[in-house]
């Protein structure tokens, strides 16, 4: 189950080796390294208008997988103010692709061409 050049690696050889000596089971093992991957999971906080859908949570966990090269867990937030499309936060990075942003750009295209 491990990873080559996993950085819990070290840990996890530890835990082999108490396999050995102490009598710890594979499942035990299996159950250690299925949380320290759960550890290298990031989670977005999306925020649409309605609930989404197992589907879409689905893909967009794929595509955002795909752009930072790790698991994203998907949680779903509901927020009316955005209007529509979706708002996702990511660590620091914020990707604003909400009907009310949209909307907040034109208005300041507009009030900057007057």
């Amino acid at each position: 189950m491990t990873k080559a050049g996993n950085s819990n690696e070290p840990i996890l050889d530890i835990f082999n080796e108490l396999l050995d000596s102490q009598g710890l089971t594979q499942e035990t093992i299996g159950k250690i390294e299925d949380w320290y991957a759960s550890q290298e999971q990031d989670t977005a906080i999306v925020s649409t208008v309605a609930p989404l859908t197992a589907d879409q949570k689905k893909r967009l966990s794929e595509a955002l997988q795909k752009k930072y090269g790790k698991a994203i867990a998907i949680e779903n937030e509901i927020d009316a103010k955005i209007l529509g499309g979706m708002r996702i936060k990511l660590g620091s990075e914020v990707i604003d692709a909400s009907l009310a942003h949209s909307l907040e750009l034109i208005k300041a295209e507009l009030i900057e061409s007057l």
